[in-house]
């Protein structure tokens, strides 16, 4: 893993700005501001309401009503009776749930593991982001040494031409060596533009993940400290660690305990319920009325078409496939895991092979140009030495730049690319705020603000 701490780029690239912008800044500012990022925070408060929602089968529901209305009577006897009545009536009604079959406790577990499922998900989201932000970031990096790779190329090709020119204008080498020039300066315009075209693409998506322009980017590292160092640990800490892994195993708890919610409807109910009233003018000779009740209401369903029982059953089967689900998700952490280790792996050792195709390259270079000279090597010798270096720098940059993509996507299946575990200078968002705030809460509208 020595060479991760290695600069990405070659050493000709020159020295990083002063000013120049780091890759923790610009997780910082995803961090800050990424909205698929914000979004799932406020998703997650949303399911923070779940348990006030859920907490509200312990408490009571209290309900007022009131009403006014005009009455003409008219008795006729012996004399005829006419009166004119308002009769007024408003009361007000409690209703205290004493057992609901189990349904609130269930209720109230499951809001807690939908919350807990939403937290994992969250953090799976931060470090998809933290990932998508260091591989544009290096791709940038990247980007920009190929497209400095192809200008310098094309001022060496520049200068190969206009010598093919004036050896072709004394006689030295045929038009065929100075058609062979051009059509390779032209090649390597054509690889630079698009090279050029490449770095925008790459920019774009930098700014879109961290809202800020790609400029005077610094050569990453990686945390050594927080790297595996074998397959079978990173194996492992993928099964223990990775949130996506997490999040299926607290959906799991919720398909249970909605079995035994939804079981709930089948038993009975029992609640205590407290009326008051007064009522005025109801009839004639009778001002006023007044009463107070307290009973205990059992209610039991019989049967209800059957639709409970495919209801829990539903549940059942739900259950099993979120059962599954952790399997699919634990297989599926421990492949990204292999992979990226081995991607890893494989870049570093490709990064050595490199190094000495590039030392060989260079030293074959200098020995076609001088047979050149002396009239052993033509011009197209010259100029396929010349790619077969260049393509081989291009290799090492894109070689680097794989390296560290693999690294952080190792960190991410293993659960270490969060700002937490990466030492961020930036205040974390605390996932108990809200829920403390929302826990137990009466009454209110007002939410929480970012």
């Amino acid at each position: 893993m020595g060479s991760l701490s290695a600069a990405l780029l070659l050493g000709t690239m020159g020295a990083v700005p002063a000013m120049a912008q780091t890759l923790d800044q610009s997780w910082t500012q995803s961090y800050q501001t990424n909205p698929q990022l914000l979004s799932g925070r406020a998703r997650l408060r949303a399911t923070d309401e779940r348990l006030p929602q859920a907490q509200a089968g312990w408490r009571p529901t209290v309900s007022s009503s009131a009403s006014v209305g005009r009455l003409r009577t008219e008795q006729v006897s012996t004399r005829t009776t006419k009166q004119n009545l308002t009769p007024k009536s408003y009361g007000v009604s409690v209703t205290q749930p004493l057992y609901r079959g189990g349904r609130t406790t269930a209720g109230t577990e499951r809001a807690k593991n939908e919350i807990q499922a939403e937290r994992a998900r969250l953090t799976a989201t931060e470090q998809q982001i933290f990932l998508d932000t260091a591989t544009f970031y290096v791709n940038v990096i990247r980007d920009q040494a190929v497209v400095e790779l192809n200008a310098n190329n094309e001022l060496v090709l520049q200068q190969q031409l206009q010598a093919a020119q004036d050896r072709f204008r004394v006689g030295e080498v045929t038009r065929t060596d100075v058609s062979q020039a051009e059509a390779r300066l032209a090649s390597v315009i054509a690889d630079r533009q698009a090279a050029e075209g490449q770095l925008r693409s790459s920019k774009a998506s930098f700014t879109r993940s961290t809202g800020l322009e790609a400029t005077n980017l610094s050569t990453p590292t990686v945390p050594l400290q927080l790297l595996p160092v074998s397959l079978e640990e990173a194996r492992e800490l993928a099964q223990a660690n990775n949130p996506v892994i997490t999040a299926a195993q607290y959906d799991e708890g919720v398909a249970k305990l909605t079995v035994d919610e939804v079981r709930g409807e089948l038993l009975p109910t029992v609640s205590l319920v407290g009326d008051i009233s007064r009522r005025h003018d109801q009839q004639i000779g009778v001002e006023r009325t007044s009463s107070a009740s307290l009973t205990v209401q059992l209610s039991a369903p019989l049967y209800e078409g059957g639709s409970t029982y495919s209801r829990v059953r539903s549940a059942k089967q739900t259950a099993g496939q979120r059962r599954t689900d952790i399997d699919t998700q634990r297989r599926s952490a421990v492949e990204q895991a292999t992979q990226a280790y081995e991607q890893m792996k494989s870049a570093q050792a490709r990064i050595e092979s490199l190094a000495a195709q590039i030392r060989a390259n260079e030293i074959a270079l200098e020995g076609v140009r001088q047979e050149a000279v002396v009239g052993s090597r033509t011009t197209l010798d010259v100029l396929n030495a010349e790619q077969e270096l260049l393509n081989a720098r291009v290799s090492m940059v894109r070689s680097k730049r794989d390296e560290q993509v693999a690294a952080y996507s190792l960190l991410s299946a293993t659960g270490r690319l969060t700002a937490r575990q990466l030492g961020l200078s930036v205040p974390l968002y605390d996932v108990e705020e809200n829920y403390r705030a929302v826990d137990g809460k009466w009454i209110g509208t007002g939410i929480a603000q970012e």
